[in-house]
């Protein structure tokens, strides 16, 4: 009963090994711009400019993410100054200071929002995967640029 009960095991192992190897790997998608480039993008230019338009947007929505802690931490150094002075004049810029960074946090919410939807939507796997649907006939590499421009 022992070996059939280890190579039931086996059978088990195998079958979930080769179900779990149809999955995208993460060594495939997790590459630069420069790599994406190099490898799906030789011949064909538009494809080319559909990647750097995504890295663009994934540029974008960093930069929009950042606004927001931006804001905090200069609100946090200018109040600190603000309350360990005693010089009135150091008080009157720390507390222009604290007001630019009340006004970059109120700003940088909406932003920060913004910018995490265009992470979620423009990430490397959903680009690779796209890229395969081009490879493979099923979208063209000029309605994936289309698509790119399209959206916000």
């Amino acid at each position: 009963m022992e070996p059939i009960k280890h190579y039931f095991l086996f059978i088990l192992f195998a079958f979930g090994l080769s179900t779990f190897s149809q999955e995208v790997s993460k060594r495939e998608y997790k590459m630069n711009r420069k790599a994406f480039l190099l490898k799906y993008a030789q011949e064909d230019t538009t494809l080319a400019e559909a990647i750097n338009l995504y890295f663009d947007k994934r540029a974008t929505g960093i930069n929009k993410v950042i606004a927001f802690p931006v804001g905090i931490a200069t609100t946090l150094v200018c109040a600190s100054i603000y309350f360990g002075s005693d010089h009135t004049q150091v008080k009157s810029l720390s507390s222009y200071g604290i007001a630019f960074g009340g006004i970059t946090t109120l700003v940088g919410i909406p932003l920060g929002i913004k910018g995490l939807k265009i992470l979620r939507k423009h990430t490397r796997k959903n680009l690779y995967l796209a890229i395969l649907q081009i490879k493979s006939g099923q979208m063209t590499s000029k309605d994936f640029y289309n698509k790119i421009h399209q959206t916000e």
